[in-house]
C-alpha cells in the first residue's frame, strides 16, 4: 500500500512538469493503478511465481505490460476518454505518458524491494 501511495504521488508530480495541476487528478491516477496493480497481482499468482531466474524474468515482462497499459490509460484519461468530469487535463502524446507510467513505477518497484529489505535488516539485528 506504501508503494501504491508513492506511485500516486510520483505520477502526480511528473504530471505537473507537463501542466496538468489539478489535485483531483490523484483519484484518477489511483483508479488506473489499482486496476493494474490488481491485474499484476492476479497475473503473478495465476503465473505461480516463486522465484529463481524465470520468475524475474517474467516479473520485468508482466511490470512492462503494466507500463504500456498505465500509459494507454492516462494518455485516454488527458484527452477526455476515461472519468468525464470537471477536471481539466492537459492532453498528454503517448511519451508523456509513459514517462508518467515509468517513473511512478521505478519508485513503486523501489519501494516494494526496499521496505521488505529494511524490515529484515532491523529484525536480522534484533536477534
Amino acid at each position: 500500500m506504501i508503494a501504491m501511495l508513492l506511485e500516486i504521488s510520483v505520477a502526480q508530480g511528473v504530471l505537473r512538469r507537463f501542466g496538468i495541476t489539478d489535485r483531483d487528478v490523484a483519484g484518477h491516477i489511483f483508479l488506473i493503478n489499482l486496476s493494474t496493480w490488481g491485474l499484476f497481482l492476479v497475473a503473478v499468482e495465476k503465473l505461480g511465481l516463486r522465484g529463481g531466474v524465470e520468475s524475474v524474468a517474467w516479473l520485468v515482462g508482466l511490470e512492462v505490460a503494466v507500463i504500456v497499459v498505465e500509459a494507454w490509460l492516462i494518455r485516454a484519461a488527458s484527452r477526455g476518454r476515461m472519468f468525464p468530469g470537471r477536471i481539466q487535463w492537459k492532453p498528454l502524446g503517448w511519451w508523456q505518458a509513459a514517462c508518467v507510467s515509468s517513473v511512478a513505477n521505478v519508485v513503486s518497484i523501489a519501494i516494494s524491494v526496499a521496505v521488505p529489505v529494511i524490515v529484515f535488516l532491523i529484525v536480522k539485528g534484533m536477534a
